[in-house]
């Protein structure tokens, strides 16, 4: 099953340690994103501007409560 990401949700690519944020989703379900997250761990920039990112390439990350 492949998973759903929808814009504003905070991802990680692979394992890695940044957090990013969905900016476009594509309808074959590739997403594009955005190094403005909301989060602790956030990044300050997006490692390849133009590429679109598979949904198995990345991980949901929770939203801290504040």
């Amino acid at each position: 099953m492949s998973r759903r990401y929808r814009i504003g949700d905070l991802v990680r690519i692979g394992r890695g340690k940044r957090v990013y944020r969905v900016r476009h989703v594509f309808p074959t379900g590739e997403v594009k994103l955005a190094a403005d997250a909301k989060h602790p761990d956030a990044a300050k920039r997006v490692p390849d501007e133009f590429r679109s990112y598979r949904p198995d390439e990345l991980n949901r990350v929770e939203v801290p409560v504040s």
